[in-house]
């Protein structure tokens, strides 16, 4: 048990630390090629953290849990970071190829990225030293970084796909109604 929770903070605190550019270099075949679905994929996936990290924080709300409840969930949350961190990695991997709203979108997700890893990491690392402890304000902190991260990186992921998808129409309306630039 003592060795599973050391290698949950190793890998959380490795994303966390991890530079994207280093990583880029790695494709992952579980993400899209295209830029678009690749950020719509990160997108559900900060929405899987989104709800992950609530029901973590409704988890710390209740005292009468046990330690291990906690730690499956810190361990979903981990899960979480780590795919999203791959995800990001891959899109970064193209940076050249990408537009220029794509690769601001990157530019907001990353650090807000790197927060929730470091929240994440924080929560394990309180976990793994104060066990009798986890209704503490610190734990809770942590908690509400990690849903507030998650929930910024989808709501960011989503104001950029929404753009591109209305820039889509009008090209499409200025197509179909013939109308020349002005």
């Amino acid at each position: 048990m003592i060795t599973s929770r050391f290698s949950l903070v190793a890998t959380v605190l490795f994303v966390a630390t991890l530079p994207v550019a280093q990583a880029a270099h790695t494709r992952h075949s579980e993400v899209p090629t295209d830029p678009r679905k690749a950020l719509r994929e990160l997108e559900m996936s900060a929405k899987h953290a989104e709800t992950d990290a609530d029901q973590f924080r409704m988890f710390i709300s209740h005292n009468n849990l046990s330690p291990e409840s906690h730690l499956f969930e810190l361990d979903a949350l981990k899960a979480d970071v780590n795919k999203m961190g791959k995800e990001l990695a891959t899109l970064e991997s193209e940076r050249a190829s990408l537009s220029s709203w794509e690769q601001q979108a990157i530019d907001k997700v990353t650090p807000l990225l790197k927060a929730e890893a470091k929240s994440t990491a924080d929560a394990i690392r309180f976990f793994n030293d104060n066990r009798n402890y986890l209704w503490a304000p610190d734990y809770r902190s942590d908690a509400d970084g990690i849903w507030h991260d998650s929930q910024q990186i989808a709501d960011t992921l989503n104001g950029y796909l929404k753009y591109s998808e209305a820039r889509d129409q009008a090209q499409h309306l200025k197509t179909n109604l013939n109308i020349g630039t002005e």
